[in-house]
């Protein structure tokens, strides 16, 4: 993920205008770099927290669907409109040590950074 965030922030800083002009380009770059290591069907789990349990397969399957589209939609948004506050941060981008072992197929990363006014997210 540290790769892909460092191609992203790379990517914003020399096509950032481009991306802002055309979806099409933040798109793309989403799918290539960063929409392949999502899980999303884990996170939309968690997201519906104790009412996963009680929803049918189909409605599983349906809100799944639409919070993929949800997130990828809100992630090229902020890309598109945010550009050059993502390039601007991109120092304050720090990685908490992360508990993953050799043999594990899975992992959770973390990131924190800096907003301009001082908040730390």
């Amino acid at each position: 993920m540290i790769d892909a965030t460092e191609h992203l922030i790379n990517e914003l800083r020399n096509n950032g205008d481009a991306i802002k002009v055309s979806p099409r380009l933040a798109f793309d770059l989403a799918n290539e770099k960063i929409i392949p290591l999502i899980d999303f069907s884990t996170i939309a789990r968690s997201v519906l927290g104790q009412h996963w349990r009680q929803a049918s397969q189909q409605q599983r399957q349906q809100f799944t669907s639409e919070f993929r589209s949800f997130t990828i939609n809100f992630f090229l948004k902020a890309m598109s409109t945010y550009s050059e506050e993502i390039v601007d941060t991109a120092d304050s981008f720090t990685y908490p040590p992360d508990t993953w072992t050799p043999g594990n197929t899975r992992a959770t990363v973390f990131m924190d950074f800096k907003l301009k006014d001082g908040l730390k997210t």
